[in-house]
């Protein structure tokens, strides 16, 4: 396994090369991109979890800033926005950042929220997941990232940061 940087085509480039045999990109992005390729096959969330908020689409403005909140109001997606504090509450419990392999995923079905989330080591020598569900988004992925951080002990964590 090898770390792989850059822009999607540069990626896919070293594809075709050869210099990897292998690439996993965000589905998201292809499609928003338009590249097709009969070598692209989507995996399902079950047997692979995304990286937290993967796919969510965002617009930061200044907590004091009305006029704006109201202005993009209409755009907000509810459910959305109700996984992705979920995913990100987890995220901020595990002390997560870019570089850290940590997913998440939520789902929400008549007001319950699910959330699953898995923590692994770079190598993939060491993973934990936990699913559970809940009906205040903070609170679930707090509590998710908690039981993760505890399955996973205090060392897991120094092993990332060592590697990092």
């Amino acid at each position: 396994m090898v770390t792989l940087r850059g822009n999607v085509q540069s990626r896919l480039k070293k594809l075709d090369s050869g210099v990897v045999d292998a690439t996993y990109l965000a589905m998201a992005g292809l499609n928003r991109l338009g590249v097709k390729n009969d070598h692209i096959h989507p995996l399902a969330v079950q047997d692979f979890l995304p990286a937290v908020a993967q796919g969510a689409i965002c617009i930061e403005i200044a907590r004091d800033n009305d006029r704006a909140r109201q202005l993009v109001r209409p755009l907000n997606h509810e459910i959305t926005e109700i996984c992705v504090q979920a995913e990100r509450a987890m995220l901020k419990c595990l002390d997560g950042s870019c570089r850290t392999p940590i997913a998440g995923h939520a789902t929400v079905d008549a007001g319950v929220i699910t959330l699953t989330g898995r923590i692994s080591l770079p190598d993939g020598s060491e993973s934990y997941c936990h699913h559970a569900v809940g009906i205040d988004p903070e609170q679930l992925g707090t509590m998710v990232g908690q039981v993760l951080k505890d399955q996973a002990g205090e060392d897991f964590f120094s092993i990332l940061a060592a590697g990092s």
